[in-house]
């Protein structure tokens, strides 16, 4: 759902209540519902919000799915599934932290890599791909950066955005 319709939703939930029998009639509560309603008589404060919730939920149970989904995580490796069972890579995948580097940081906190939603495998790899080509144009560029404070990937990035050229000759030319 949008954020602003969380929201809203939100709202209405922490409002007063909304149990009334013609509205929500026994029939469209699930157990779970009609047994909290029994042990909360009168909600008040965060139980009532919950009750709120559960009804709104049974209410319209096609446009609020309450229902867990899964989320896939990708662990870019260059090891084959041969090489890294499913046990080595949850391990890796647990220590995320330990194998975070100089590149990794770039990546999740310049780039907004870890923010990214994408679903489809392929594209993983082709922006995966181009992110860490853009940190390697990165670096050369940085080391001729006199300032310090110049040699940033924001300052990269905000210096080279409109200029596809630049970026073009950085690709095809051999490094100076």
């Amino acid at each position: 759902m949008a954020p602003v319709l969380v929201r809203a939703l939100n709202k209405v939930a922490k409002g007063p209540c909304l149990y009334d029998p013609k509205r929500f009639p026994d029939s469209i509560l699930s157990d779970q519902t009609k047994t909290f309603g029994e042990q909360n008589p009168s909600p008040k404060g965060s139980k009532l919000a919950r009750f709120n919730r559960l009804l709104l939920a049974d209410a319209y149970p096609e446009q609020i799915d309450t229902q867990p989904k899964p989320e896939i995580d990708w662990l870019a490796t260059i090891r084959t599934p041969a090489q890294m069972g499913a046990e080595a890579f949850l391990g890796n995948n647990r220590q995320y932290w330990g194998i975070e580097n100089g590149t990794h940081q770039r990546l999740d906190c310049s780039a907004l890599e870890d923010r990214l939603r994408i679903h489809d495998p392929n594209a993983v790899e082709i922006l995966g791909y181009f992110h860490r080509a853009s940190i390697s144009l990165f670096m050369a560029w940085a080391d001729k950066q006199p300032s310090a404070r110049d040699r940033t990937y924001p300052t990269w990035q905000a210096e080279h955005q409109g200029n596809r050229w630049l970026m073009i000759h950085q690709v095809t030319q051999p490094p100076t």
